[in-house]
């Protein structure tokens, strides 16, 4: 869902991020590039250990990539010092996680959110995840949203898939088996 007429809240260009575990280089993301909106919600999905959380972390400016470009609203993030980060962070950037930890300051710009509901019986997911949603349109945010729930990302504007340490837009299609 590129948009011309405006420009992305988060754009991720080429992040390139590896871990070091003893003497092995794991590279968890390979080139990962994607472009979200305001008032856009996009389910980010993955197996467990595919870099979902790292790139949320990149992406909320609380990690760093080896290499690429975090930009958000125009300023490329990575060039950025520590207190531009965090100024960033503070005036741009809301963060929900799958543990009850909110951070209600946020303005909220980019909505970063981690198996949000991940901890909740479907009911109360459910009503979580409409409230969300609701929270994305009527503010304008842009939101990415790690999952694992299928039918919330079907219900998303987008998804994307971390695979092989690249993100590949997808459609999801959720089916759904009734009881005669």
């Amino acid at each position: 869902m590129g948009r011309s007429d405006q420009a992305p809240a988060l754009h991720l260009q080429d992040l390139q991020r590896a871990y070091a575990q003893g003497s092995r280089i794991i590279e968890v993301l390979k080139g990962a590039t994607a472009s979200l909106y305001a008032g856009e919600t996009v389910a980010l999905l993955g197996p467990s250990g595919a870099g979902k959380s790292t790139l949320l972390h990149i992406a909320g400016l609380l990690e760093r990539p080896d290499s690429g470009a975090v930009v958000i609203n125009g300023v490329d993030c990575v060039k950025l010092g520590d207190s531009e980060r965090t100024r960033m962070r503070r005036s741009e950037i809301g963060f929900v996680y799958q543990f009850h930890h909110l951070l209600p300051e946020f303005s909220p710009r980019l909505l970063l959110a981690d198996e949000p509901t991940g901890n909740l019986d479907p009911p109360t997911a459910e009503r979580v995840f409409d409230q969300l949603l609701s929270l994305v349109r009527q503010s304008g945010v842009a939101a990415l949203i790690a999952t694992h729930n299928l039918e919330l990302a079907a219900r998303m504007d987008r998804t994307l898939r971390l695979k092989e340490g690249l993100l590949v837009e997808e459609q999801v299609t959720v089916v759904t088996v009734t009881e005669a």
